[in-house]
């Protein structure tokens, strides 16, 4: 019975991997350009604060994770879907660093979305990206 509560490398692997590009996917589809920029804006901050303060080697991204998790529970609660898909995408990818090679496509959603806004900076927040949809 207890053998439920255990963490599936395999099942954690499978669904991290498929949620990434479905989220990805979705964000695409169901956000305008303005909402879509933003949550890549975000999950660049996120990401760039846990891989820069982690510490360890593998770094030890627990901390970030229990606090991404409280940040998500309050953007689901407000019904922050631009803030809510950031942190989902942050988590993911945080989450399926320590399997490697095994996650490269949860981790390629993310890199790929963060790459089709990669022109977007803190300073042309106000811009519109050209030729996005």
């Amino acid at each position: 019975m207890f053998s439920w509560f255990r963490k599936n490398p395999k099942r954690e692997i499978k669904r991290l991997n498929k949620d990434a590009e479905t989220i990805v996917e979705m964000t695409f589809q169901g956000f305008g350009s303005t909402a879509a920029r933003e949550v890549a804006v975000q999950i660049r901050e996120y990401l760039d604060q846990a891989h820069e303060l982690a510490v360890g080697d593998p770094p030890d991204y627990e901390r970030y994770i229990t606090e991404y998790r409280r940040l998500h529970k309050d953007a689901r609660d407000r019904r922050d879907q631009v803030r809510l898909t950031s942190l989902t995408l942050t988590l993911i990818y945080l989450r399926s660093e320590p399997y490697g090679a095994a996650c490269v496509p949860a981790r390629q959603a993310v890199d790929d979305f963060l790459a089709h806004w990669a022109h977007v900076t803190d300073e042309d927040e106000g811009e519109s990206p050209a030729g996005s949809g």
